[in-house]
């Protein structure tokens, strides 16, 4: 019931009814054909009784209850792996409705933490549906080996979420594991190179150059063995790869002749 909150001494009356929690109507409310006086009295300044039948309402087919907030019910991650430099890391979101986005004064986005460094994997679309995705593009550079972390919200910066009846959406994120999305986008290199000890070496002898690197990598063969080129006098050969393979240490040999 819609109860009587003020107006008397006037010609306007005033009825209010708060929505429930749980009321719905998606078609639109009805309302009765008179006022349900309750055993109060409605009357004019002469004592006449006022008439309770309601004329002229109009439509109310346009007033929609839907007080239960969309939320987010799931959330697909990007597979487990390590993610190099131009892959991309997709979030999909699902709500228990569908959502619509409107991106003209700002793009909404999942914030994360790929090591030590905030970034934003920017929504991307599924406006007008129930699942919204969200998109990183791993930049040179990024690195994490413990696995990227997400805030447990949807960030608007600006942008708007509503649900088709332009009612707030719910920002909070479900709980998710992330520690298997790795990110390795930084180059290996080389951090210190061991060289032949300083001595005269004759024929048959071996330089042996060591070449050590900040973490694992692996050499994949080509058409002829990897080289360094060396500069000296007759017969000393260019170093060729002498093993090494997924490690962080490769070993190259050159031979007097």
């Amino acid at each position: 019931n819609a109860l009587y909150i003020s107006g008397t001494g006037s010609s306007n009356l005033l009825f209010r009814y708060t929505v429930q929690a749980d009321d719905m109507d998606m078609d639109g409310i009805e309302l009765s054909s008179t006022i349900n006086l309750n055993n109060a009295t409605i009357q004019d300044e002469a004592g006449n009784p006022a008439s309770t039948v309601l004329n002229n309402a109009g439509s109310l087919r346009n007033i929609i209850i839907n007080p239960v907030t969309i939320a987010v019910k799931n959330m697909t991650l990007p597979p487990q792996g390590i993610y190099k430099t131009g892959d991309t890391l997709v979030f999909a979101v699902t709500f228990t409705e569908k959502v619509f986005v409107n991106t003209s004064s700002g793009i909404p986005s999942l914030k994360l933490t790929i090591g030590n460094t905030s970034k934003n994997a920017f929504y991307r679309y599924g406006s007008g549906t129930s699942e919204l995705a969200f998109i990183y593009a791993i930049q040179p550079g990024d690195e994490d080996s413990n696995g990227v972390k997400m805030n447990s919200a949807i960030a608007l910066n600006n942008g708007l979420l509503k649900d088709e009846y332009a009612n707030d959406v719910s920002l909070i994120l479900i709980t998710a594991k992330t520690v298997g999305i790795l990110v390795d986008a930084v180059p290996p290199s080389i951090k210190n190179i061991s060289v032949p000890v300083s001595k005269l070496y004759k024929d048959a002898d071996t330089h042996d150059f060591v070449f050590r690197f900040n973490e694992k990598i692996s050499m994949t063969a080509g058409t002829e063995t990897a080289s360094i080129a060396l500069t000296g006098g007759p017969g000393l050969r260019s170093a060729v790869d002498s093993g090494g393979n997924k490690s962080d240490m490769f070993l190259y040999r050159s031979s007097i002749q």
